[in-house]
């Protein structure tokens, strides 16, 4: 899917399941940034720390949850191969037969790090997958270790104004 994505021009992908340490999922994620696309990827809900298990690519941006106290999700995977966090407890989204409901999980954290890689794309389209990458690393909230959280929490606002910044 990913290569399909980068062939035909998208800039974002997201991949909410678990295979973080995967060598595919390093090959997708270096194939999509070679296409000027941006790979995000679901730490997972082991609560698990990643370091020991896990190599640390540097080809896709992997997402922890945190919850809305800024603290991560008890769930949240975490450790060096994080690279940031998003929101991931008690997200609403629709629900099979219509309506809404509440669910956990970075399967909901990175698909909201990679809407604000999207925003971030849109303002300034020239703009690398490193360089959005790092966009969303220097503009995110600090709110604690980064061993858990990467560069801490994506901030949707600051990101913008920075990505708006380098034109």
């Amino acid at each position: 899917c990913v290569r399909y994505g980068a062939d035909h021009g998208a800039k974002v992908h997201n991949v909410s399941y678990s295979g973080a340490n995967s060598p595919t999922i390093n090959s997708a994620g270096l194939y999509a940034r070679s296409k000027g696309s941006l790979l995000f990827m679901a730490a997972g809900n082991e609560n698990r720390d990643l370091s020991l298990t896990h190599p640390d690519y540097t080809s896709f941006v992997l997402v922890g949850a945190t919850t809305n106290a800024d603290k991560r999700a008890s769930f949240s995977n975490y450790g060096t191969p994080v690279d940031i966090a998003a929101p991931g407890l008690n997200i609403a989204t629709t629900s099979p037969g219509g309506g809404y409901q509440y669910i956990s999980g970075t399967s909901f954290s990175s698909p909201l790090a990679a809407a604000v890689g999207a925003l971030v794309f849109s303002v300034n389209p020239r703009l690398s997958p490193n360089a959005v990458q790092n966009i969303l690393g220097s503009t995110a909230d600090p709110i604690g270790s980064t061993y858990v959280y990467g560069s801490g929490r994506v901030n949707a606002y600051n990101a913008v104004q920075a990505a708006l910044k380098t034109r």
